[in-house]
């Protein structure tokens, strides 16, 4: 049996694992909300952390989605891909600050769960939008909308994670 060097290219060999990462990320968000289901009676919910949670993965999904244009650059440069990964990686921190491990014999209130970990959240917001700037230095996706969103999204991060008043955290919700 011949072994042919020709069977993927670099885009392709590269996308299955990229595909591996997104994921198992799906399933920490999948899984999580399982959980919440399966343990609803030791789980006292929260609108918020509910809310957070069906955010980030669509922003998950419109991610992934938008992934594909990378693919060109890729090809080009090696250590573009690592930067192109960058941003799944942080959304991968980020299902595991959203979804504590969740058992019978403990009571979990969401609530105040999410406000114990809700600086940490707001920093990896903050570094997920940098590296979608980032991303768009390197990899020619220069629409100025993407950068308005970018910055308006990580100017409400730093006003969630400096300000704890409700109020804030409902507008930068919204």
């Amino acid at each position: 049996m011949q072994l042919t060097t020709d069977s993927f290219s670099l885009v392709e060999y590269l996308s299955v694992f990229t595909a591996f990462i997104y994921g198992y990320v799906a399933t920490r968000f999948l899984s999580g909300w399982g959980a919440m289901i399966n343990f609803r009676h030791a789980v006292k919910f929260s609108k918020e952390h509910l809310f957070w949670t069906f955010l980030t993965f669509g922003l998950l999904i419109d991610v992934w989605w938008g992934s594909w244009v990378k693919n060109n650059f890729i090809a080009h440069n090696m250590l573009l891909y690592y930067l192109s990964i960058l941003p799944i990686l942080i959304f991968y921190l980020i299902s595991v600050i959203l979804f504590p491990p969740l058992s019978e014999d403990r009571f979990w209130d969401l609530k105040q769960y999410f406000n114990r970990v809700r600086k940490r959240q707001y920093l990896l917001f903050i570094g997920l939008f940098l590296s979608f700037e980032v991303g768009q230095i390197f990899f020619g996706r220069k629409l100025i909308e993407d950068r308005y969103f970018n910055l308006t999204a990580i100017a409400f991060a730093v006003a969630g994670y400096s300000l704890n008043r409700p109020l804030i955290q409902y507008i930068v919700l919204a």
